[in-house]
C-alpha cells in the first residue's frame, strides 16, 4: 500500500499526515511512469538507466510517499519513505530499485498510528529490487508498467549492465553498504 503524506514541521520534529492512497505502478495512474514520462525525450532509448529522486520532487509540494511494507499484518507496522527510484529499461521490461528510509518497524501496531507518523532523526536506509512490464520508445511509455503476475516466475533477472547500474547507484548514495563486513559460510 502506497500513500502520499503531507510533511508538517512541529518544533524539532517532522510529522507526516496522510493525504491519499496512490499507485506507484500502472501506465495510467502510477506515479513512477508519470514522472518518468515527464523526463523522456525522443533521443532516450533502451537499454538505459534512469533516476527519479521522488523525495526531492515531492518535497517542493511539502509531500512524500510512504510505502506500507506489510499492509495486511495485524502484528507489525513497517512503513518506509520512498526516497528514490532507479530503473534500467530494456525494450519491454524495466528492473527497478527503490531506495527506502525506514520510518516505523514495530510489533504491536495498536500503539502506532499509520495516519500520522513522526519522522525518526536518522532513519535506516534499505533497498529493494523488482521489475515492471513496461519501457519506452521514441519518448513515449510502452507497456502497462505493472509488476509481474503472482506465480513461480516472478523473480528478477539482472544482466551485467543493470546489475552494474544498481551497484553504482548504491555505491554513490550509500558507499558504506559496499564495504560492509559480511560473515560467510564457506564450502
Amino acid at each position: 500500500m502506497n500513500s502520499i503524506y503531507n510533511i508538517i514541521k512541529v518544533k524539532k520534529s517532522v510529522k507526516l499526515d496522510l493525504v491519499e492512497k496512490i499507485s506507484l505502478a500502472g501506465c495510467n495512474v502510477g506515479l513512477i511512469p508519470k514522472l518518468l514520462q515527464q523526463k523522456l525525450t525522443i533521443k532516450d532509448k533502451p537499454e538505459i538507466g534512469w533516476v527519479l529522486p521522488i523525495a526531492d520532487i515531492l518535497k517542493n509540494k511539502g509531500q512524500t510517499v510512504i510505502i506500507d511494507i506489510k499492509p495486511k499484518s495485524k502484528t507489525e507496522i513497517f512503513l518506509c519513505e520512498l526516497d528514490s527510484v532507479y530503473g534500467f529499461s530494456y525494450n519491454e521490461w524495466t528492473p527497478i530499485m527503490y531506495r527506502l528510509k525506514v520510518l516505523v518497524n514495530k510489533r504491536s501496531p495498536k500503539k502506532t498510528s499509520k495516519k500520522i507518523i513522526v519522522y525518526p532523526p536518522k532513519p535506516d536506509i534499505i533497498y529493494t529490487i523488482l521489475y515492471m512490464m513496461g519501457s519506452f520508445k521514441k519518448g513515449r511509455l510502452t507497456g502497462k508498467w505493472t509488476g509481474p503476475a503472482f506465480g513461480s516466475a516472478n523473480s528478477l533477472l539482472l544482466w551485467p549492465d543493470a546489475a552494474s547500474f544498481f551497484y553504482q547507484q548504491i555505491k554513490k548514495n550509500n558507499p558504506e553498504f559496499i564495504n560492509e563486513n559480511i560473515q560467510l559460510i564457506k564450502f
